[in-house]
């Protein structure tokens, strides 16, 4: 086997899984939701293994973690170097005798395949990080309707992707009406909930009478005022250095914090994704060029001075 046709190979079997907790998904949907991790677990399942073989199309290298080094060269710069896999090589790749990455390694490799797709995704990776284990080797011991809804959002977005890098399998889908549709109440259901939680919140905010502050020191948190409350509230996402090179070679970078989330423990506002925050009307970008010193001391172990 050419070893060139594993992401195929991976992309048959994401598709089995989603085929199976798609069409699982919508029936808990419109029957009974109480029959709802046969539905999760699938979904988490094709939801690895897309991550996998978009790893495999794009850098086949990084899908394994204990390749021997002579390998890992011929992987990296074979084509380069005219370098040749073994026969012995290329069944032990093809058969998956190497281990492969780590679910947070392979969400780590995706964002930096595809980093504009961090910001709507990152929240719905984090659910999807959390509940994986436990929804394929365990048992829930609760369950929120809401959060099925984000996972089976996830592969279907996922999908899409793979659809885009040319997988023919998933150009095809029996239940793409019913996707579409889910879709769409998705969006209907996403505005009701925040219309909820404003709400709420602006009824327990009439009994705050103070102002609370907050002081986080990551590069995954971000303080502003509650647009509800007036108190502190953090922003959940991720800071990313952003840079610009014009045609005279004069360069030029910022420092960029990209919002996915908020919540406020004072009023209890929380909004969940980033269209959440559009939808509160508030802000899902905020230059935080003050910190950039901090950056690259913390990042790159550089003092410099700007």
């Amino acid at each position: 086997m050419n070893i060139y046709q594993i992401e195929n190979r991976l992309a048959e079997a994401s598709k089995g899984y989603f085929d199976i907790g798609i069409s699982q998904f919508h029936k808990v949907r419109n029957i009974n939701w109480t029959s709802f991790q046969p539905s999760l677990g699938n979904l988490c399942i094709s939801i690895e293994l897309m991550l996998k073989t978009l790893i495999a199309k794009n850098c086949l290298r990084y899908l394994y973690t204990n390749l021997p080094l002579e390998l890992e060269i011929k992987l990296t710069y074979g084509k380069e170097k005219n370098l040749a896999i073994t026969r012995n090589e290329e069944i032990g790749l093809a058969s998956f005798t190497f281990n492969t990455s780590e679910i947070d390694r392979c969400i780590s490799i995706f964002y930096t395949l595809y980093p504009e797709k961090k910001q709507e995704f990152k929240p719905y990776f984090n659910l999807f990080s959390f509940i994986r284990n436990i929804s394929v080797h365990g048992a829930f011991p609760g369950f929120q309707k809401y959060d099925l809804e984000r996972i089976a959002f996830l592969a279907i977005k996922l999908s899409e992707i793979l659809k885009n890098e040319n997988f023919m399998i998933f150009k095809y889908f029996d239940t793409k009406a019913e996707n579409e549709n889910f879709l769409k109440s998705l969006d209907n259901e996403r505005i009701k909930r925040v219309k909820e939680v404003i709400k709420e919140a602006t009824e327990k905010a009439k009994g705050i009478d103070y102002s609370s502050c907050i002081d986080t020191d990551d590069w995954e948190s971000y303080v502003i005022s509650c647009p509800i409350c007036g108190c502190d509230g953090i922003l959940t996402g991720s800071t990313e250095l952003n840079f610009h090179k014009d045609k005279r070679e004069t360069s030029e970078e910022w420092l960029q914090f990209y919002a996915d989330s908020f919540k406020c423990n004072e009023c209890k506002l929380e909004l969940l994704d980033s269209k959440e925050l559009q939808l509160a009307g508030m802000e899902i970008s905020y230059e935080i060029d003050n910190k950039l010193e901090k950056w690259y001391r913390e990042k790159y172990n550089i003092n410099a001075s700007f």
